[in-house]
């Protein structure tokens, strides 16, 4: 569920080099600024074809966190679940 005034959520990915002390932005690995409800998938893998905001050719470091920006008026999401698959 999503509610406030005007309420907005960007997710991005992260990656650390020394195990979680210092974080960096994967780069593209964002999506587009949500305002309502739904399901959002975002690939990171070398070698995909990129796609905004959807698919970005890179290695996913093997330290990583997801970290979202809420932005408006009081705004709310719930969040239900992150999937993650890994092809090794």
């Amino acid at each position: 569920t999503v509610s406030g005034t005007s309420p907005t959520c960007v997710f991005k990915l992260q990656g650390s080099a020394d195990g979680g002390t210092t974080w960096f932005d994967i780069p593209g690995a964002a999506t587009a600024s949500l305002s309502a409800s739904g399901v959002v998938a975002l690939a990171v893998y070398p070698g995909v074809t990129p796609a905004a905001n959807a698919a970005v050719s890179y290695p996913l470091p093997r330290t990583w966190r997801v970290v979202w920006t809420l932005g408006g008026t009081s705004p709310s999401f719930t969040i239900t679940n992150i999937q993650v698959a890994y092809v090794l």
